[in-house]
């Protein structure tokens, strides 16, 4: 894995070569794009300070996808949405005329996932960070994982080369491991799917995503949204140490997770010691600008 911050960036990188580099996290992006609406007084400001250096080019921001893909969910339907995933396959022969009755056969596997467009309100946040010139970043790729259409949003990995986005990717998907290792990120929504699997005497293999669709009360259900968070925490994460993204931007520190969480206190000491990733508040951004 190579260093955070050490991507050398090709000269058709949306980043002049001054710009600052900062993944915004779900609750700093929202006052960032519209610091009006911004619940906090100094949010409103600091919002306001951040969206001036984005639209001076003294910033260039990202976000993960799964601010569309996992949190573009709704919490409370996120149970049924991801159980709907299903694993589908086909297969086709040809014959081969002239040739004897030899067949040629093709085997094809692939993943068919449900989504709803987004709601309103978050789909007039993500077209106001597109606007500004935020773009999403792709997250680590694994069977069953579900990515932005490249067509519907310009997502950064087309403004790279090919050479280097596949070296990114590389470093985004090594670094997922390292948090799943760790019992984070997806491996809580993975191992919350496979226990409802196994409690109601499953005996078929099915997909945990299919398992989380077994939450059968509102606890349960307020479980697996918790889990997506922390699944979509995870891999932004990824993402921004791949991306070789300079400063990672949050004000969550994994205080309402029911378990540990990759933003708390603990593991971002663990990721800033180990993977040189620099974490700093919407404040504090908002500071570093504006001196």
């Amino acid at each position: 894995m190579t260093a955070a911050g050490s991507l050398d960036r090709p000269s058709h990188s949306p980043c002049n070569s001054t710009a600052l580099t900062v993944t915004f996290d779900t609750n700093t992006l929202a006052p960032v794009v519209c610091p009006a609406t911004a619940q906090l007084p100094e949010n409103k400001i600091n919002g306001a300070a951040v969206r001036a250096a984005i639209q001076a080019g003294r910033i260039c921001g990202f976000f993960s996808e799964t601010i569309i893909t996992v949190e573009g969910i709704k919490g409370t339907e996120r149970w049924d949405v991801l159980s709907k995933t299903r694993v589908f396959s086909d297969a086709t022969s040809i014959g081969e005329n002239g040739r004897g009755p030899s067949v040629s056969l093709r085997f094809g596997v692939g993943m068919h996932h449900v989504r709803s467009p987004l709601d309103r309100r978050a789909s007039a946040r993500i077209q106001a960070a597109l606007e500004l010139g935020i773009r999403p970043l792709w997250t680590a790729s694994r069977f069953g994982h579900y990515h932005l259409d490249p067509e519907a949003y310009p997502v950064f990995k087309f403004a790279v080369g090919m050479p280097d986005f596949l070296r990114c990717m590389d470093d985004v998907n090594a670094m997922a491991t390292e948090i799943e290792r760790r019992g984070l990120g997806r491996r809580v929504a993975a191992e919350l799917g496979q226990q409802f699997s196994k409690r109601d005497g499953v005996d078929t293999p099915e997909l945990w995503l299919q398992g989380l669709g077994r939450a059968c009360n509102e606890s349960e259900r307020a479980k697996v949204a918790a889990a997506t968070r922390e699944w979509a925490d995870g891999d932004i994460i990824a993402a921004h140490y791949g991306f070789g993204i300079q400063l990672f931007c949050s004000d969550d520190f994994g205080k309402s997770s029911p378990g540990p969480s990759v933003l708390d206190y603990g593991n971002r000491k663990w990721l800033s010691e180990e993977f040189g990733i620099e974490f700093v508040t919407l404040a504090e951004l908002a500071q570093r600008v504006t001196e």
